[in-house]
């Protein structure tokens, strides 16, 4: 079997005659050519890419994202469809047109890996890794938002590395936050219960009398009968699994664990509740836990353990126990959207550091609530809500940003002449907040390459009213040797220009 790992990064477009570039072997990482014909070579990686995706598509992965993070439904993956570019093969992940031959990724980062069988029979053990658009192999990007979101107190710098075995991998941070994210979302709905049969042997039968087992125990009769029972317990497979898998991640990766599942978290609080109700956990063994925790959970009261139970497994699996035989087609792995991480790392490492300000009184509220509602004039028929990423109040007056990690803004900050066809759709969307609450003006913050002695502020001007802000974060090339130096210059220099912008009067 051929084991290839593809490397993307986020929101980024890829032709057939870049993806023999950005292949490479699983076993000892060289450009993975099959065959001397680089045209055949590139076709095949190619159709192999596609299979994976429709396996993504059919597996609906994306339900094994990070949870916690999207405040909005997700679209539903599609079949082969249409556009007027030509036929697509969509998912959550990436999509890829065939009629143009290109790939597209989208707003998700992390690891997914899958066995793929080509028509010929050829069986591929396939990895898509897929980074940030600002990093290389070194992962200095990623790994500054992970640490500032997730880990504060803690540096992660050092021990974040893409390929050392002995190191912590991408996905092995990932795995961890998706275990606390997926845990507590589904305590939400109180533990797990689920019917198990219970063998009994004593004189107070209730449920279906074992013959065979009656036979062997109380004959001759010694006045007990042997019994089976169907009962609702919380001593479950799914249980043993969560608590498996959480003692794995202590023993793997210590440091993240202790550090994000704290014993003021609420996943603590459910790892202890989950120890009371089953304490005899450690006599079953791990094999047998996974062998037993296949089943899909479609009970629908209990459906956030789903992607908890997919998460587990994978814990386990990356602790050396095989999972799935090899000619098994399923896709798993470990995804995490971007664009809200990029959300949460402003609040963390930009605009907590402006509301603390001992001078100037900063409010700032994230997910600002603003109520809609659709009425005939005499009722109510039904009822909304927008939030805007952040909401700044100083001195009575509001202030609207939002977060934008896509890399539309990028191309307008280093294009603004050519690029502003591809961001008025989020300008009117923060200009419809700027609206409705009333607020100063309205903006944006995303991350940007600078190519260009550009400034990294914009404003949009209407009758003389500057009413809209575009904020750039500059992230430094990934040569520079003072990397994290450099990012957190720009980190201040951001964290000033928006008091500054807010003092300003407009």
């Amino acid at each position: 079997m051929h084991n290839l790992i593809f490397k993307f990064s986020d929101y980024t477009v890829y032709s057939i005659a870049q993806l023999q570039s950005i292949v490479t072997d699983y076993r000892d990482s060289t450009t993975a050519n099959e065959t001397s014909d680089s045209k055949n070579a590139e076709e095949r990686y190619f159709d192999i890419l596609c299979k994976f995706v429709k396996n993504i598509r059919d597996e609906n992965i994306v339900k094994s994202k990070i949870e916690g993070f999207d405040y909005e439904s997700e679209a539903d993956d599609r079949e082969l469809e249409y556009s007027g570019l030509g036929y697509v093969i969509s998912s959550s992940i990436m999509d890829i047109n065939l009629t143009t031959g290109r790939v597209y990724t989208k707003k998700y980062i992390g690891v997914l890996e899958g066995i793929v069988i080509l028509d010929d029979m050829t069986e591929y053990d396939v990895r898509v890794e897929i980074g940030s658009r600002f990093d290389d192999d070194s992962y200095q990007f990623l790994n500054y938002l992970i640490s500032s979101s997730f880990f504060k107190g803690f540096n992660v710098y050092d021990k974040f590395t893409s390929r050392s075995v002995g190191g912590y991998r991408i996905e092995s941070w990932l795995l961890v936050i998706a275990f606390k994210y997926q845990l507590e979302k589904a305590y939400k709905n109180g533990l797990f219960k689920e019917y198990r049969r219970f063998e009994y042997n004593d004189s107070k039968p209730h449920g279906s009398i074992d013959i065979v087992r009656h036979i062997k125990k109380n004959i001759p009769f010694n006045g007990k009968i042997s019994y089976n029972r169907e009962e609702l317990t919380y001593n479950n497979e799914i249980m043993h699994l969560v608590l498996k898998a959480y003692e794995t991640l202590k023993k793997r990766f210590p440091e993240p664990t202790f550090f994000l599942i704290s014993k003021s978290s609420k996943a603590f609080e459910a790892i202890c509740s989950i120890k009371e109700v089953i304490p005899n956990y450690k006599a079953m063994h791990v094999q047998t836990i996974i062998s037993k925790s296949y089943k899909k959970i479609d009970h629908p009261y209990y459906g956030n353990y789903e992607p908890l139970r997919k998460t587990c497994l994978m814990i386990l699996k990356n602790a050396g126990i095989s999972l799935f035989d090899e000619s098994s087609t399923k896709i798993t792995g470990v995804v995490m959207n971007i664009s809200k991480l990029w959300e949460i790392f402003l609040y963390n490492a930009v605009l907590k550091y402006i509301s603390k300000d001992e001078k100037e009184m900063f409010n700032i509220t994230c997910q600002y609530k603003i109520d809609l509602s659709v009425t005939d004039g005499k009722k109510e028929l039904m009822s909304s809500a927008l939030r805007p990423d952040f909401v700044i109040e100083h001195e009575g007056k509001k202030y609207v940003l939002d977060a934008k990690y896509k890399a539309s803004w990028e191309h307008f900050v280093n294009n603004p002449d050519t690029g502003i066809e591809v961001v008025l759709t989020d300008y009117r969307q923060v200009t419809n907040y700027v609206y409705l609450i009333g607020a100063k003006w309205g903006g944006v913050i995303f991350p940007y390459r600078k190519n260009s002695a550009r400034t990294e502020r914009y404003f949009f001007v209407h009758k003389q009213n500057e009413h809209f802000c575009v904020l750039g974060l500059e992230v430094p090339p990934c040569y520079d040797n003072n990397w994290i130096e450099s990012f957190q210059t720009s980190l201040k220099k951001l964290q000033e220009t928006i008091k500054q912008q807010i003092e300003r009067k407009m």
